[in-house]
């Protein structure tokens, strides 16, 4: 159980959703947050900060479920936006 209202994650089979709308193949990358108004300088600093690779990030993104598990505001925000504009 988490404390994000609309976030389903689990741990198991790596399933997660976020207000309904199941993530569980999708990928977060750097276009992501900085669609979602983050620079790159900041999104380095919370990769560091979460004991992510900030350079295999670039070169690969991160998986919804590893992003979402932190259970941050900046990556709910990134995803929501990312489901938005893609999901509209």
């Amino acid at each position: 159980m988490n404390d994000v209202p609309g976030l389903v994650l689990d741990s198991e089979t790596r399933h997660v959703e976020l207000d309904g709308t199941d993530l569980s193949g999708a990928t977060i990358t750097i276009n992501d947050a900085m669609q979602a108004g983050h620079c790159v300088r900041g999104v380095k600093r919370w990769f560091g900060e979460k004991g992510f690779s900030f350079s295999d990030f670039l070169k690969e993104g991160i998986p919804a479920y590893d992003f979402l598990s932190t259970e941050d505001g900046h990556a709910i925000g990134i995803a929501r936006n990312k489901i938005e504009r893609e999901h509209g």
